[in-house]
């Protein structure tokens, strides 16, 4: 993949460069257009679909309230 994200001694690339920023504003535009969203971490997600827990409590959604 070509970018030019700083890349630190640990090896991880594109750390620190607003991801979860623009996602976290992606998601709010999007609830302030009436669509119901929500944000999770990849570990969380992963973790949800290999119990296969989907319900309700286990995807908090945001309806703009």
């Amino acid at each position: 993949m070509g970018g030019t994200g700083i890349q630190p001694a640990s090896g991880r690339r594109f750390q620190g460069t607003g991801k979860t920023y623009i996602a976290a504003g992606l998601v709010h535009e999007a609830v302030k257009a009436g669509y119901r969203a929500y944000m999770v971490t990849l570990e969380d997600l992963l973790t949800c679909l290999k119990t296969r827990d989907v319900s309700g409590h286990a995807m908090k959604t945001t309806n703009g309230s």
